[in-house]
């Protein structure tokens, strides 16, 4: 499996973290901080959660139009979005 940067609010969530530590200790330090971060949020379900939550609406991909009985109603004709 292919590591994929983290999404932007959860390096922006760390970075602001870290803020306050950057002029106490090492870059390395920091650093080290930085990735141990972002390995442990990634990896619990709740902050994976949150950090989907912050980044936006998903993008439909595809839209419905149901009828009265509740159904979809596929027929191009009728001008289903």
């Amino acid at each position: 499996m292919k590591n994929l940067p983290p999404p932007p609010a959860l390096v922006a969530a760390v970075e602001r973290a870290l803020a306050p530590y950057k002029r106490l200790f090492s870059a390395e330090t920091v650093e080290n901080m930085r990735r141990e971060a972002l390995t442990q949020l990634a990896a619990h379900p709740y902050p994976t959660a949150l950090t989907r939550a912050l980044s936006g609406t998903p993008t439909v991909q595809e839209s419905t139009v149901l009828g009265p009985e509740g159904e979809a109603d596929t027929d191009p004709a009728k001008g289903v979005a």
